[in-house]
């Protein structure tokens, strides 16, 4: 009995420690924090309506620019605490949502990082590392679905790299029923499988008798039936947009479909200078080297660093 315990914790310590650190954070929260943050009073009001029944038409969603995959589901386990332990009065207050929340969605995201780490054959180290971003470890502890729809992509991502696509392609339609935007990395990890197999059999420099055999590979009835999946995923994505008349459940003109706005890419740079600033210092100094030696010229090299190619330069050298 010795024996397997110690075996399951040198094999799984990782994760038992990360959940142990996400529970132990969240009961000082449910003891410490008061009032909303952010988006929260429009999410937990969701909640408690749905936990109280009081959901009767579409017009109840008119606020919530969400699919409420991530409401109902959090007002089913509070339904089911309550069932089991009564800490309840007529509804869950803000503090117990929260704790719900963070708990649930906080052993979703372990997992969904442990699982994927597991499967690639990472180091297990890095799993500390993702689960620490700034970004990821404080949303983990609001009412809101971003941990959600990240840990049910890191599963589907998991899943698909063992080509079993039909439960990766279930997993990434979950993961729009909570948050609609992930679209866009559902359909860049797709395509980034997609490249992976297209390209697997070929080596680079491809010349044009490889060509020949690219189109072959993706007309291929194993390639088709591989990616007919999240084919289906995307087609009802793209039928509830047009039924929908836009992505956003409700308050469309808050959240327009295909607008760009420029600000928040800026506004994001700026977030990720200052969150990793020891990765953009050694990004901009590994860079200045490689442009300093190819360019030969200081002010210029510094200049380079800076730029698009230099920095893509030294993401493929470093």
């Amino acid at each position: 009995m010795a024996q397997t315990t110690q075996s399951f914790w040198s094999r799984h310590r990782t994760a038992i420690i990360a959940l142990i650190l996400l529970q132990a954070i969240a009961l000082f929260m449910l003891a410490t924090e008061k009032g909303f943050r952010r988006d929260e009073k429009v999410h937990s009001k969701m909640i408690k309506r749905i936990y109280s029944d009081k959901i009767q038409s579409q017009a109840d969603f008119e606020n919530l620019t969400n699919i409420p995959g991530y409401h109902y589901a959090v007002a089913y386990v509070a339904r089911g605490v309550q069932v089991i332990a009564h800490p309840f009065g007529k509804y869950p207050k803000q503090r117990h949502i929260r704790y719900i929340s963070a708990t649930v969605f906080g052993i979703l995201l372990v997992l969904g990082i442990y699982v994927l780490v597991r499967t690639t054959g990472r180091a297990e180290e890095e799993m500390f590392a993702v689960l620490t971003l700034p970004l990821v470890f404080l949303f983990t502890f609001i009412v809101y679905t971003d941990i959600p729809a990240v840990s049910l992509f890191l599963l589907a991502v998991a899943l698909a790299y063992k080509r079993c696509h039909w439960a990766a392609a279930g997993l990434f339609a979950l993961t729009l029923l909570v948050r609609q935007d992930m679209v866009i990395y559902i359909a860049a990890a797709v395509v980034a499988f997609m490249l992976v197999d297209i390209y697997g059999r070929v080596r680079v420099p491809i010349q044009r008798r490889h060509w020949i055999a690219l189109l072959q590979r993706v007309g291929s009835w194993q390639f088709l039936l591989w990616y007919f999946p999240y084919g289906l995923v995307m087609a009802a994505f793209a039928g509830f947009v047009v039924i929908n008349g836009g992505v956003a459940l409700g308050d469309k003109s808050a959240h327009p479909a295909g607008a760009l706005h420029w600000g928040n890419i800026y506004f994001s740079l700026l977030c990720f200078a200052v969150l990793f600033l020891p990765l953009v210092v050694a990004s901009v100094r590994t860079s200045c080297v490689i442009s300093h030696g190819c360019l030969g010229c200081k002010k210029w090299g510094w200049c380079y660093s800076f730029s698009p190619g230099g920095f893509s330069m030294t993401r493929r050298l470093s």
